[in-house]
């Protein structure tokens, strides 16, 4: 698995003679099993399983989980917050949804959520 901070650094890395160099050497040494090349879109670092190599689920699975854990959040948010912040700016009203529900989604509600569901997560194709 390899990480890039932007899309451009990726594309840079891809078409890198570096890289090139690289698999010049493996010729012959390694062969690759899976060639498949997979983009991701970040959100599955809360699907991940720490020390495995599991995929991370379909994304209409991380959707629907995703939504499970947003939707209380939201809701919660909308309740106690937003009457509290009515006469407040719109600028700083909008940055008090998101500095509020990421943190609370990353470290306390996807990573129960995702333990508590990983049997339908994780349950290979067929299944």
């Amino acid at each position: 698995m390899i990480r890039f901070r932007d899309a451009r650094r990726l594309a840079d890395w891809l078409e890198s003679d570096e890289r090139a160099s690289w698999h010049a050497r493996l010729d012959g040494i390694a062969t690759e099993v899976d060639s498949e090349r997979q983009s991701t879109t970040g959100m599955e670092t809360w699907f991940s399983l720490p020390g495995t190599t599991t995929r991370s689920p379909p994304r209409w699975k991380m959707v629907l989980t995703t939504f499970l854990g947003a939707y209380p959040c939201t809701l919660l948010i909308q309740w106690l917050v937003a009457p509290r912040t009515a006469l407040w700016p719109l600028p700083l009203r909008a940055a008090v949804f998101p500095v509020v529900l990421l943190p609370v989604l990353t470290y306390l509600i996807m990573p129960r959520l995702s333990r508590l569901l990983r049997l339908w997560l994780y349950r290979p194709p067929g299944d």
